[in-house]
């Protein structure tokens, strides 16, 4: 219904109700340019993960190249140890959720941890690894990354790291 590049505008009058039946207040005013449709899937192969050091319980941080839904970030990227068992931890966000910070309950060892990545990951637009929001759902999923493989180090080096196709 919205064209690119055309400008809108959403009004919300002050006269309005909330839920108890008290007035909103004064009008409010939202101007807004449309732009083209986001139908790019996120790319966990281009992720970047900057490592933790061994013996501490500073965070594994994965900037994702662009904002993704907090909730959604929340619930679909996760660690585990190299038996597969997912980790406790502090999980937050920064950079208007484009960059997922990962603080274990228990220090890092020498090992090799893997985060995970749920097909149901979604940007901003709803967009997932396996495809965009709006692709056909009787169509087969394209390949896609769903885990990168790191090992906590002596330094933070910042690059990506052994991704996976699924």
């Amino acid at each position: 219904a919205l064209k690119a590049g055309r400008s809108y505008s959403f009004r919300v009058p002050g006269a309005l109700t909330a839920k108890h039946g008290s007035p909103l207040g004064s009008d409010v005013e939202f101007r807004f340019k449309a732009t083209g449709a986001d139908i790019s899937k996120p790319t966990p192969e281009t992720w970047r993960v900057s490592e933790p050091r061994v013996g501490t319980r500073d965070e594994v941080i994965v900037d994702l190249g662009s904002p993704h839904d907090h909730v959604s970030m929340a619930y679909r990227i996760r660690v585990q140890d190299d038996s597969g068992v997912p980790l406790a931890g502090i999980i937050r966000f920064s950079l208007y959720e484009r960059i997922w910070h990962f603080a274990p309950a228990t220090l890092w060892s020498s090992s090799r941890y893997e985060i995970t990545i749920d097909s149901r990951l979604e940007d901003l637009a709803g967009n997932r690894p396996s495809g965009a929001f709006d692709r056909d759902i009787n169509r087969p999923a394209t390949h896609w990354v769903n885990s990168i493989e790191f090992r906590p180090t002596r330094s933070n080096n910042k690059r990506p790291r052994g991704a996976k196709a699924r």
